[in-house]
């Protein structure tokens, strides 16, 4: 026990030594604790001990052994001088908090793969396998690839203590399952830019200056959506360039990107507090401006800056720096108008607004009954003497902010405290004690049109606005809120009893094409029109779908129905999301080999065809074909195809999901990739292809010297007959997936467009060739229809399929 002690005492001994700030020392405090340690088999103890808080100067301490078991987090305690009792006190009692040993708690959460979809163009789903990186207690995690929510906001998850088994884990929720993430989107938004942009600079790849130069100009871009997720990035680009670069010329940018910023609609930043973004550009900011003190005002180097004063004014945002040494100026006081009486009063272009300096000898009962005041603050003549005797080391410049944003400091709760003034915060940079003395923020207020007393607020960063009661005094043009402590910000504060705000409210949308995704559907509509209508004709003529050649129409007819009525639901979401669930993995090998299988069996009928065209047209004879053969057919086009598929699904069934190895997205829906695409669909359709291709230009010139051999004289109605052949031939053989081969091959969006536009038409082509120009087929139909005495289809006997009825017929395969 004596040792635990000794090693708590040096714990707080050792923080003692990082402080720098001035002032006296916290007094010695000894109570009882609870605190855990871990044995050696891993498992933790609980005893009580003495705690000791060792004598410790003014400043924030933190002890980083010591962790609170309430938050996880190392125990952090701030000893401050009261003014009122003229020594050190601490801010807090910390007495009965679990203390547990920092060693034992791991400090982040561990990497994270998950899935999810990204939505693309008409809703088109796109699984995906992102990335949650690692992340500290307490950090919200952004995933490794860009994840934008439908509300503007990127998909973060919260690293949380758990104090019941101390550890930490992700966030859990609903909000984590089922995630769809946004791809193209019909607003047009800088997110993209500002994200490769971010990636230069934590790459090093851009000078600070050149980083902020491109993140001003991207957020000065005109006609665009600010979103939740600009501000968040935004930050973190200010937060990264401003923790190393105290270059002068680097300020300026640095608050006019925050002044860039604060001009964000009210929806983005609403929704960007949920992640904690307005909290973390403030404390970005306001530590930047602090640390640069000693660069903007070097301590009595008046000769650099005669007027003692630096400024930098936005419309939104400005930053006064003020040196009392060089000219006797201690504060500012801003108006909305001039005052004819004031000569010094000085206008500034930015925000509209007049401004005059306030100097050490002047008293409050001057600037109070001066109209048109919208903010002032000044530290009185004897508070900054008694600063000069007891801190003239770390007290060498006064820092004056000014924001008119109020919404970046509203946390959107129904009856909160919400600023109702200009929101100044007053710094001494290096200096954390109480003042020795009251200072004075003044407000705007016109009391005439409000019968309200004016009530003072203070926010702080990690709470929300506390009312520190009615101001002290006030005019008809002004109230007086007066401090003792250095509070983050302060203003003139109300109660907004009526917010309404929707955290979930939708700002992004998917864009909607209507382009090649219509054709698309038009055609396979289309296409499915004419296949119904040749599988209605089957089924009425008992005569017609007997036929040899018709039984194999029809075989391809039924492969056809099948992938037309799949890219038909792929085409439309809602549809896809119907019928298909795109987040079961079994779901998409399945999917993705009924795919491979089809499409197989589609290619084997066209080069079956193919073959049989080229015996019909060419060799002429032996174009009878038997049962058997057909069946020799049937059989080959449907079994043949089982292999390839099995040797996918047996060795390689992740290549039907539609993602890489690296987690990259390749596919809008299931369907084999890498190797199984290549050997398993890709190589198998070139052959088919290419052998098609020769087959259909080997008939057509054939036919063509047919023609000049036997010199007809009817040439022009055999060369339309060639082209309705030609025509029949490319859809009949497939020649239109050249299209698609090509479109893959050199990532054409033209041949993607010439694809999709014929190859959906083929099963109506189908339909147009053998049902419609067919007279025999329509002789059918008109005596079913008209009941008139016409020869039906179910008295004619089967023609030969010889060169001769060629010449007669081109609508029998």
């Amino acid at each position: 026990m004596k040792i635990l002690l000794e090693f708590i005492s040096i714990l707080y001994i050792i923080s003692l030594s990082s402080v720098v700030y001035a002032g006296q020392l916290c007094d010695k405090e000894i109570y009882d604790a609870e605190f855990h340690i871990r044995g050696r088999n891993e498992t933790v103890k609980k005893i009580e001990v003495l705690a000791i808080w060792s004598p410790m100067r003014t400043g924030w301490h933190k002890v980083n052994q010591l962790c609170s078991n309430y938050t996880g987090l190392p125990l952090e305690r701030k000893c401050y001088r009261s003014n009122e009792t003229k020594t050190a006190t601490w801010d807090t009692d910390v007495r009965g908090i679990e203390l547990l040993e920092c060693d034992f708690i791991p400090n982040s959460c561990v990497s994270e793969s998950f899935v999810h979809v990204y939505l693309k163009k008409n809703k088109v789903h796109q699984r995906h396998v992102n990335t949650w990186p690692s992340a500290k207690l307490g950090e919200y995690a952004k995933t490794k690839d860009v994840c934008l929510l439908d509300t503007g906001l990127p998909l973060t998850r919260k690293c949380v203590y758990n104090s019941k088994n101390y550890t930490v884990n992700w966030e859990q929720g609903e909000k984590y399952k089922n995630i769809q993430c946004l791809l193209a989107l019909e607003q047009k938004i800088v997110t993209l830019n500002l994200t490769n942009l971010y990636k230069e600079v934590e790459a090093d790849n851009k000078t600070n200056q050149e980083a902020v130069k491109q993140l001003t100009d991207i957020l000065s871009q005109p006609d665009t959506v600010r979103i939740a997720t600009d501000l968040e990035i935004s930050t973190n680009i200010l937060e990264t360039i401003t923790a190393t670069d105290k270059s002068p010329e680097l300020m300026p940018k640095v608050v006019e990107v925050t002044n860039l910023i604060m001009h964000s609609n009210e929806n983005a930043v609403n929704s960007s507090k949920q992640i904690e973004t307005p909290t973390n550009l403030l404390k970005t900011v306001e530590t930047y401006l602090d640390d640069m003190a000693d660069v903007i005002m070097p301590t009595y180097k008046c000769s650099e800056i005669p007027s003692g004063v630096n400024k930098i004014e936005e419309d939104l945002t400005s930053v006064f720096f003020i040196n009392p040494h060089c000219s006797n100026i201690s504060g500012i006081a801003v108006y909305s108008m001039k005052n004819p009486q004031e000569t010094s009063i000085l206008y500034d272009t930015a925000t509209k607004t007049y401004f005059r300096y306030i100097h050490l000898n002047q008293t409050l009962e001057e600037i109070l009954n001066e109209p048109h005041l919208e903010v002032a603050s000044f530290i009185p003549q004897d508070v900054w003497q008694t600063l000069q005797k007891e801190a003239s080391e770390s007290v060498t410049a006064i820092r004056f902010s000014l924001y008119r944003n109020g919404n970046f400091f509203v946390n959107n709760k129904d009856n909160e405290i919400t600023p109702a003034s200009v929101i100044m915060k007053m710094s001494l940079p290096g200096y954390t004690d109480d003042l020795p003395g009251s200072v004075p923020l003044i407000f705007g207020n016109n009391h005439e049109i409000s019968n309200e007393k004016p009530q003072c607020g203070t926010y702080d960063y990690k709470e929300k606005w506390k009312m520190t009661g009615a101001s002290e005094f006030y005019t008809k043009y002004a109230a007086v809120c007066k401090i003792t402590r250095l509070t983050p910000f302060g203003a003139l504060v109300g109660i907004n009893y009526k917010y309404d705000y929707d955290a979930d409210e939708t700002v992004l949308t998917i864009a909607m094409g209507h382009s090649q995704e219509i054709i698309s559907i038009v055609g396979c509509v289309l296409s499915l029109f004419g296949l119904f209508c040749i599988w209605l004709t089957a089924i009425c003529f008992k005569k017609w779908r007997s036929q040899s050649s018709n039984m194999l129409l029809l075989n391809i007819c039924l492969v056809l129905t099948l992938i037309m009525a799949y890219f038909m639901i792929i085409n439309v979401p809602d549809l896809r999301d119907m019928l298909i669930d795109a987040t079961e993995i079994m779901h998409c090998y399945a999917e993705g080999a009924i795919l491979q299988y089809l499409v197989l069996v589609l290619f084997l009928w066209m080069l079956i065809i193919a073959i049989l065209q080229y015996r019909r047209y060419v060799t002429v004879f032996g174009t009878e074909r038997s049962p058997c053969e057909v069946a020799m057919y049937i059989a080959g086009a449907w079994l043949s195809p089982i292999i390839p598929t099995a040797v996918v699904v047996l060795y390689d069934p992740d290549s039907y999901l539609p993602i890489s190895e690296n987690g990259d997205v390749i596919g809008t829906f299931c369907y084999p990739s890498g190797r199984s695409f290549y050997f398993g669909i890709f190589l198998p359709l070139c052959v088919v292809i290419v052998v098609n291709v020769w087959i259909f230009l080997y008939i057509l010139c054939s036919l063509r010297r047919s023609q000049k051999k036997f010199k007809c004289s009817r040439d022009q109605k055999d060369f339309t007959r060639q082209v309705h052949l030609g025509i029949l031939l490319f859809f009949l053989l497939g020649i239109t997936w050249l299209f698609g081969i090509c479109a893959h091959i050199f990532k054409s969006h033209l041949l993607s467009f010439a694809f999709s536009l014929t190859s959906t038409l083929q099963g109506f082509v189908l339909f147009i060739y053998f049902v419609v120009f067919d007279k025999s087929a329509r002789r059918s139909w008109t005596q079913c229809c008209v009941g008139k005495d016409y020869y039906t289809m179910e008295n004619i006997s089967s023609t030969p399929l010889t060169y001769s009825s060629l010449r007669n017929s081109r609508k029998s395969i």
